[in-house]
């Protein structure tokens, strides 16, 4: 089915030259998709319908016509032809503004009445932008530059876990010191001041002594003790005078 796809256009091309006069000739072009770039149609590679303009020149460089490949009665095939050509040297060029060219985007062609139409196939492929551009050449890193970024990866991710490890113990020894100072501060607010004397613990006040007859001297025969050295109240007689 494949050949038969490719076979057609040469086709189409040998009845297109028999039924015109033999003196004049066909210039033709196919594009198609040049999926891989290689600037040769593979079987798989299918035909472009529209997007392509081609410019036909004379051999001293002056447009004689210019066909869009969308307007082409066997678009559907990618085949635009140049039909009714005097014999002679052409140049032809083509353009796109949706596909870059992975031919040659012009080639020369000479027309000789009687055989068969020169065929020219242009391969294209989808302009891209940069961005897609940039991501496929992100997207194709290299072996080398794969590992060197697990590396760096892998060097990232243990710095940060010995940073976390020193954090961590800086922290602990940081509190254990903390602590220490604490329980000093306060074993010193405890303790007394260093050179003075104890404190003696307040005493309570003295309270009176009750009165008692007993009183220190005092017998039973002198309750009083008037005799223990108080003043001479009495008599040799011991007779109280003011009885």
């Amino acid at each position: 089915m494949n050949a038969f796809r490719l076979l057609l256009p040469s086709l189409m091309l040998l009845i297109c030259a028999s039924a015109f006069a033999q003196d004049t000739g066909q210039i033709c072009i196919q594009s198609y998709a040049d999926a891989d770039g290689s600037g040769s149609r593979d079987d798989d590679e299918p035909a472009i319908s529209q997007g392509v303009a081609a410019n036909l020149m004379s051999a001293l460089g002056v447009t004689i016509d210019t066909q869009l490949l969308e307007n082409s009665i066997s678009a559907a095939i990618g085949l635009t032809c140049f039909e009714h050509l005097p014999a002679g040297d052409y140049v032809v060029v083509l353009t796109s503004v949706q596909y870059e060219a992975t031919t040659a985007p012009s080639f020369n062609a000479l027309v000789v009445p009687g055989t068969a139409p020169v065929l020219y196939e242009f391969g294209l492929a989808p302009i891209r932008n940069e961005r897609d551009i940039s991501i496929d050449a992100e997207g194709r890193l290299s072996e080398a530059e794969n590992r060197a970024l697990q590396a760096m990866a892998l060097a990232l991710a243990g710095s940060g876990l010995v940073a976390g490890i020193v954090f961590l113990l800086g922290l602990l020894l940081y509190m254990g010191v903390f602590r220490r100072r604490l329980r000093k501060a306060r074993q010193s607010r405890l303790a007394p001041v260093h050179g003075s004397p104890p404190q003696a613990a307040p005493s309570a006040p003295a309270q009176p002594m009750p009165f008692s007859p007993l009183a220190a001297g005092a017998t039973t025969d002198d309750p009083f003790g008037l005799h223990q050295g108080s003043p001479q109240l009495f008599d040799q007689d011991d007779t109280n005078p003011l009885a």
